[in-house]
């Protein structure tokens, strides 16, 4: 007699290991450890920031993380909150992650090129949104990492 497979259990959705990611990506920030903010993503992970650059891979953003906490980020602090959490598959999820800062960065001048010249005695806070996609590899890696400020004023469309 033959008998039907069945289906196989359908994988555990692993919400804990995103929102680990996440919150050690936080943490790494906070401690202005570049490794280990880097060690968050895939090796191959593209990030666009808050100006609409573009980086690829882990390196780099090692690099040129080490670079701004030593400078506009320099004692800075991030507080992450996921708004939504999705998966698409077992494997892969996005986030969408609300950022408040504060650092001695100026709103205004999060979101402008001038912003090396613009640090203050003072700290100030900002937000950004930011968009990830995370992998599930041996861990939960961010695969892609897409920043936004938010605005300081409110629009009359929003």
């Amino acid at each position: 007699m033959m008998t039907k497979n069945a289906p196989s259990p359908a994988l555990p959705l692993d919400e804990h290991g995103v929102r680990a990611a996440v919150a050690r990506a936080e943490k790494a920030w906070n401690a202005a450890d570049a490794a280990a903010f880097a060690a968050c993503m895939a090796e191959d992970v593209d990030v666009v920031g808050l100006l609409g650059e573009r980086y690829h891979g882990r390196d780099v953003v090692e690099i040129g993380h080490r670079h701004i906490f030593e400078t506009i980020y320099r004692g800075s602090r991030a507080a992450y909150t996921i708004e939504q959490l999705r998966f698409l598959r077992p494997d892969v999820a996005i986030v969408v992650l609300h950022q408040k800062m504060r650092s001695y960065l100026e709103p205004h001048a999060v979101i402008s090129t001038a912003r090396q010249r613009q640090i203050s005695d003072e700290m100030h806070h900002s937000e950004a949104r930011a968009t990830l996609t995370l992998v599930k590899q041996r861990s939960w890696a961010i695969a892609a990492f897409h920043n936004t400020a938010v605005a300081s004023t409110v629009t009359a469309l929003a």
